[in-house]
């Protein structure tokens, strides 16, 4: 995730908060982001998030991403 903050872009990471059901239906997840502390905080407004993800089984792996999307920081 991404926002810009006092001109420098804050950049953050995050994680699932639920375990990553391959069923073949869809599951709704969240995913919290923290700023990087190197770098500036998150601010109120919009950001931009791509979700990415890789997952693998016994014989085969499969990707997929959300692409870039604008979110609302609150």
């Amino acid at each position: 995730m991404a926002s810009v903050s006092k001109r420098q872009i804050a950049v953050g990471h995050g994680f699932e908060e639920n375990p990553i059901v391959c069923d073949g239906t869809p599951h709704p997840n969240t995913y919290p982001f923290w700023a990087e502390p190197s770098g500036p905080l998150f601010k109120k407004g919009d950001a931009t998030a791509n979700i990415a993800v890789f997952l693998c089984g016994p014989d085969t792996c499969q990707s997929g991403s959300s692409g870039i999307q604008v979110v609302r920081l609150r």
